[in-house]
């Protein structure tokens, strides 16, 4: 699959494997990532730690 370039949402992106989800689609350099969680915090949560690594 190729998304370099693209936007991607995940769903859910906070938990054990939306974050990890995130962590492999980082690798395919996408434009962008939309990480959505059913509170805003967690969803803040998962991109800073994101943003760490």
């Amino acid at each position: 699959m190729d998304i370099k370039g693209r936007t991607v949402c995940v769903i859910g992106g906070w938990g054990l494997v939306g974050s990890a989800v995130c962590r492999k689609l980082m690798e395919r350099t996408p434009k962008r990532i939309i990480v959505t969680s059913l509170k805003r915090e967690e969803a803040e949560e998962a991109v800073s730690d994101l943003q760490k690594e």
